[in-house]
């Protein structure tokens, strides 16, 4: 007689079938999805021209989404009507309708996408389209075109789904076609503005040198501006680049923040000659307002109230004056100003089109720099913080060694008793001084050596005489050995205090546990090499890479944690090498090598 054991396996391979399924077809969206943005982005890559980047974005938003047809709306020049384009039967036709109309106008008047099962139910739905073209609608997806200002430029839609309905998978699926979408859509627009100024400039033989390319342009703004390390040098490279290219004798970057106005400006021309230095500043009389739009006064005449005083230069009157908002994410920053004697010279509409992106470009390198700016200074209070906290916690410790032979040597009637309790003092109040010294060479950035001749076995023995008060006090055992008895040249008091850093950080390694450190010392071939060498636990994985940094420590809440940063500083001031090698449970050896 047999029996067969009740099998449990039937259920849970069921429920790793419904998960395989469901992992094929999160694969297989997947692989829609990219295969749309592929499409686009070749689309954007190899085509300038928007009527056949159009084409390929309704195609694939088509087939990919298994509509019967998509429609992709395109806000026009005057912000209240949308023009379409629809694809149907292999026919492309296009139609408008006025902002805000139907689900398409709704969504570009929210900037917000919608997925409508039943478009009749939907009371934004205009029926007026099906009427006109015979069409049936049922089923619409709809997203936005939204650029990197998340202004919208249109709608992109499909209808009518093969499954009846449009599924949240596929409005993430659109949403990835909008995206390249508007970037095509608006690299199309600046594409075709550029072709435009161009044949424009072509016309214009008196400005063709001074206009050769806008897109050049842009690149060489934005190379200025992404390369220099502060917002003076940014602004000061973009003037001089614009008063290159366009036509204007006296450019600036006029900034009011908080009420207080800072001007960084740059001159050419019969004006720039007259001057003895570059100016740090010119004023424009009277001082023009905060604005909201750019500003372009020309054919001013000689009794105009505008003039411009440059230092040691005869104020002039302005011509022509030009001045571009500033502004980094609605916030108004300030202006960019450009002042003409002249009033032959001329901006036009492309010209303050283009100034405007430059003076986005302008403003989002203001706030990056404040916000560095604002980083670096709180980095900065944490780690004198950081640095402070520690030196205090340590000094505690020789504070109450101190403290306790204070009162030993009130006690003690032996001289010599005494002194041995004098001496220890004197050892704790050097390695207070020592401890305010690092934190102040530090500070200070001190690496400047005074090379003066000591002999190899004096200074190791200053060493371990210095270094002998501390390790007392602990568990750990200290070796100090040099080899022959020679001439060095170094910075005695630097060096000294890269070695008691060193002595002192691997003493700390072994925390409450007993172990041995070793210091030597020997010169060959011209080298002076200092190595120490301990048998403690090793350097943590984790601070690998990081052992010389400032302020990196590992395993302890105290110290200042620029131990081992000032014995890195001591020796690239040497022009030395330092070689460190670690295992765990097996010790550290680091090896400082000095030419000498």
């Amino acid at each position: 007689m047999s029996s067969t054991p009740p099998t449990t396996s039937e259920p849970n391979r069921g429920s790793e079938t419904s998960a395989t399924s469901d992992l094929a077809e999160k694969v297989q969206l997947l692989e829609r999805k990219l295969a749309g943005v592929e499409a686009i982005s070749r689309a954007i890559a190899h085509e300038h021209n928007l009527e056949r980047i159009l084409d390929v974005v309704m195609d694939s938003a088509t087939s990919m989404l298994k509509a019967e047809r998509s429609t992709l709306f395109l806000l026009g020049d005057d912000g209240r009507t949308l023009w379409s384009r629809f694809t149907h039967g292999g026919e492309i036709a296009t139609i408008e309708l006025e902002y805000g109309a139907g689900l398409a106008g709704w969504v570009a008047k929210h900037a917000r996408p919608v997925n409508v099962k039943d478009a009749y139910k939907d009371p934004r739905f205009n029926p007026a389209f099906d009427e006109r073209t015979g069409f049936a609608t049922s089923s619409v997806l709809c997203t936005p075109l939204l650029d990197s200002r998340q202004k919208v430029l249109g709608v992109l839609q499909v209808l009518n789904s093969e499954d009846g309905y449009f599924t949240p998978s596929d409005a993430d699926l659109l949403a990835a076609i909008a995206g390249p979408t508007a970037i095509a859509i608006h690299n199309s627009n600046l594409y075709l503005d550029i072709v435009d100024k161009n044949i424009h400039l072509q016309e214009t033989s008196e400005h063709l040198q001074e206009r050769t390319s806008e897109l050049e342009l842009l690149f060489r703004i934005e190379r200025v501006a992404a390369t220099s390390t502060t917002f003076e040098a940014a602004a000061g490279g973009v003037l001089d680049a614009l008063l290159e290219e366009f036509p204007a004798q006296v450019a600036a970057v006029v900034l009011t923040p908080a009420g207080q106005r800072q001007t960084y400006a740059a001159v050419r021309g019969p004006q720039a000659e007259r001057l003895e230095t570059p100016p740090a500043y010119f004023e424009i009389t009277p001082p023009q307002p905060e604005l909201e739009q750019p500003l372009s006064l020309g054919g001013l005449r000689d009794d105009s109230a505008i003039t411009v005083s440059l230092p040691g230069v005869e104020d002039w009157k302005v011509r022509q004056f030009v001045a571009i908002p500033i502004r980094h994410q609605g916030e108004l920053l300030g202006q960019m100003q450009f002042a003409n004697p002249i009033s032959r010279l001329s901006f036009d509409r492309q010209d303050i089109r283009i100034l405007g992106v430059i003076a986005t470009r302008l403003g989002m390198s203001l706030a990056l720099s404040r916000a560095l700016e604002e980083e670096l200074q709180a980095s900065r209070l944490a780690s004198i913080g950081q640095a402070l906290s520690g030196v205090m916690h340590d000094i505690k410790t020789p504070l109450t060694i101190i403290s306790g032979y204070a009162r030993l040597m009130a006690h003690s009637e032996e001289r010599e008793e005494r002194d041995e309790h004098r001496e220890r003092v004197r050892t704790q109040v050097a390695l207070i001084k020592d401890m305010t010294q690092e934190l102040l060479a530090f500070a200070k950035g001190d690496s400047e050596v005074l090379l003066q001749n000591v002999f190899l076995a004096g200074f190791m023995s200053e060493i371990g005489e210095h270094m002998a008060g501390e390790f007392s006090e602990t568990q750990v055992t200290l070796e100090t050995t040099w080899g022959s008895e020679v001439a060095i040249r170094v910075d005695p008091n630097k060096l000294k205090r890269a070695v008691f850093n060193l002595a002192r950080n691997a003493k700390e390694a072994f925390e409450e546990a007993s172990g041995h450190v070793w210091l030597h010392a020997n010169v060959d071939q011209g080298q002076l090499t200092l190595t120490t060498r301990d048998d403690g636990p090793g350097i943590p994985p984790e601070m690998e890479g990081r052992l010389f940094e400032s302020f990196a420590t590992h395993g302890k809440d105290y110290g200042t944690g620029l131990g081992l940063a000032i014995v890195k500083r001591v020796v690239d001031a040497h022009e030395g090498t330092i070689d460190v090698q670690s295992a765990p449970d097996e010790g550290t050896t680091i090896t400082i090598t000095i030419p000498i």
